[in-house]
């Protein structure tokens, strides 16, 4: 990991935001113990979070370093807020992420580093591939998401939620408070008011 970044950091000097994307996804039923592979739950953890986790920390120097504004861009899911029972590996390890990128955010608030989120909704990707071709063809069209998430980052939010889960007054409701509360638990703890 350190020889990829320092070849992309040298190739690309101008490099001014990094984009992390990466998902695996399967179900796994906890309730046949017998039949849970706990080195899957660890693959799968590894690669929605700590690959992120990892790479962030490898590229925030980079990033710090530069005179200009940078960025850091990341694909969470709606699952990190409303988990799908079915899919617990996954659900956990983006509710882990996106409690990482809150975290981030506000101890890089002070810098010229911005931290953005997208949550998508369920999109057809080879994501789904397990589940056989009705897979390839749960959620949105690729396009059709590629067009909202260009307009939000293009509008400067820093986290962009795409879709719902359930209804969307009370999802995006959800996201609101939790956030809220975490800006406040933040603040509290800095000794701000």
């Amino acid at each position: 990991m350190d020889q990829f970044v320092n070849n992309i950091t040298h190739t690309y000097p101008d490099l001014d935001c990094v984009f992390l994307n990466a998902g695996v996804q399967s179900r796994m039923i906890l309730a046949e113990p017998a039949n849970v592979k706990l080195s899957d739950f660890h693959s799968e953890v590894a690669t929605n979070f700590l690959s992120f986790v990892d790479l962030t920390v490898k590229f925030l120097p980079f990033l710090m370093n530069k005179k200009t504004e940078t960025s850091v861009i990341y694909t969470g899911s709606n699952l990190a807020i409303v988990p799908a029972a079915s899919l617990p590996r996954y659900s956990a390890s983006k509710a882990a992420f996106n409690t990482f990128v809150l975290c981030l955010r506000d101890q890089l608030r002070s810098s010229s580093v911005k931290v953005i989120e997208l949550s998508p909704p369920v999109v057809q990707t080879e994501l789904h591939n397990y589940m056989g071709e009705s897979g390839q063809q749960l959620g949105m069209p690729v396009d059709a998401f590629t067009d909202e998430a260009y307009k939000a980052l293009a509008s400067g939010s820093d986290q962009i939620i795409i879709g719902a889960i359930g209804p969307t007054d009370t999802f995006n409701e959800i996201i609101d408070k939790r956030r809220a509360a975490f800006e406040n638990l933040a603040k509290m703890m800095r000794g701000e008011k």
